[in-house]
């Protein structure tokens, strides 16, 4: 589909929209493409001043993907950059939707929700992978308030319900670490404050389907950890 130039709309965002197959917006209901196109257009313009670098979006495959990345701190810029990364550079673009942890509940503007922002349910994200389609998962939480600002490179245990998804659907796993190198705002010692960020984005590997929650989570957890340069060890959830 060709949506109207107008001058909130970033050129490379409508065109990496226009490339998408024609299912993808099908797919959610209530998803408003020109609000889609609006909104990533705003956040290419956050993920200019966020991301540092981003390499390995080569990794990321045709069908059913479950990108699985670490959170860097508590704010969303983490989350923008990995979408507009997908997005931008790799090819084909994929169109990234945040998979919700079973037991958070966000208010969500209809805006955001029009633009497939609204973090979706596992029971929607089922219906993503069955059709084909990419999610984006933080198995360490949404949020991660066990985090302080020297602990934001490190990781916390995996949640185990985006792997059990992968897992009944077969779907690719993507391990993406996202690194904070340089405090947009300063340094302070408890919260962590936004940062530029580095994004690397590992080779893929499959469900098969026969597999433990825990062995996947545990094998995605290293990877992710590796991706960290080597990475210290883990965190224990306050």
């Amino acid at each position: 589909m060709r949506f109207p130039t107008e001058p909130a709309v970033d050129p490379e965002i409508a065109e990496a929209i226009d490339s998408l197959p024609d299912g993808e917006f099908e797919a959610m209901p209530g998803l408003n493409p020109e609000q889609t196109l609006r909104f990533f257009s705003l956040a290419r313009k956050v993920y200019r001043r966020t991301c540092e670098q981003a390499t390995g979006l080569h990794h990321l495959p045709m069908g059913p993907i479950l990108v699985v990345a670490n959170q860097a701190g508590q704010f969303p810029l983490d989350a923008i950059s990995i979408a507009i990364a997908s997005l931008l550079y790799a090819s084909p673009p994929r169109l990234l939707r945040l998979l919700r942890p079973g037991s958070s509940r966000f208010p969500v503007p209809a805006a955001l929700t029009e633009a497939g922002i609204t973090p979706v349910t596992e029971v929607a994200g089922s219906t993503l992978l069955r059709e084909g389609h990419a999610l984006l998962s933080f198995p360490e939480g949404l949020l991660t308030p066990s985090k302080i600002a020297r602990d934001r490179n490190r990781l916390l245990p995996f949640a185990l319900e985006p792997f059990r998804l992968a897992i009944q659907h077969r779907a690719t796993l993507v391990p993406v670490a996202v690194q904070a190198i340089v405090p947009l705002l300063g340094t302070v010692n408890f919260f962590p404050l936004p940062s530029r960020l580095k994004i690397t984005v590992g080779e893929p590997i499959a469900a098969l389907g026969d597999e433990r929650p825990e062995g996947l989570a545990a094998s995605l957890q290293a990877r992710v950890q590796r991706l960290l340069h080597g990475g210290p060890p883990l965190l224990e959830r306050g």
